[in-house]
């Protein structure tokens, strides 16, 4: 959606453009074959989300 205003900045900041503050040195890099997200604990049923599924959409 184009949200111009004259006089004000895009509503959208393009990826490439978007300041990153970081601490570290690198990008941290992962497994995505091996990288899964466990929610658990006080939910009425435990979830497993690999990198895939949440890629895959």
């Amino acid at each position: 959606q184009d949200f111009a205003v004259d006089g004000l900045s895009p509503a959208v900041t393009p990826i490439d453009e978007f300041y990153r503050i970081d601490t570290a040195l690198a990008i941290p890099g992962i497994d995505a074959g091996a990288w899964s997200l466990r929610i658990h604990g006080r939910v009425d049923r435990e979830v497993m989300i690999t990198y895939e599924d949440l890629t895959s959409a």
